[in-house]
């Protein structure tokens, strides 16, 4: 089951990218969780802690895709370039 708001996809190809907002989701989820075991919600806690545990999972997916030979770093474009040719 994916997480509340997430569809598993990202609109960036680049894995670094995605990994990334795996990472900033993680920890949006993690705090929540611990908001929740303060205010005594169990069910709550239950629900947040599948939801970590589905983009632990596709952390690591993420990760072992990026540590793969012939893999390709993402490239670095300084956006002045783009934006004042």
């Amino acid at each position: 089951m994916a997480p509340e708001g997430y569809n598993g996809w990202m609109t960036d190809p680049h894995l670094e990218d995605h990994a990334f907002g795996v990472e900033l989701q993680l920890n949006e989820l993690v705090e929540e969780q611990a908001r929740a075991r303060v205010q005594d919600l169990p069910e709550r806690v239950a629900s947040l802690q599948a939801e970590i545990e589905t983009l632990q999972d596709d952390l690591a997916t993420t990760s072992d895709q990026i540590a793969e030979p012939g893999h390709e770093e993402s490239e670095v474009v300084d956006e002045r370039s783009i934006l004042d040719p």
